[in-house]
């Protein structure tokens, strides 16, 4: 029984360790653009929605 439990805390601390580093790795990419609110803005393509 106790075999078990650590099998499941250890699956349980990987899935979390997997689950904030997906998140890190989200936020860090979600907004690529540099520079102010003037266009041309650095690493957008497509056009501008006015």
């Amino acid at each position: 029984m106790k075999t078990v439990i650590n099998i499941f805390a250890i699956v349980g601390v990987c899935l979390v360790l997997l689950i904030a580093t997906g998140l890190y790795l989200d936020i860090k990419q979600m907004d690529r653009t540099e520079g102010g609110y003037e266009a041309p803005f650095v690493g957008v393509t497509g056009k501008p929605i006015d």
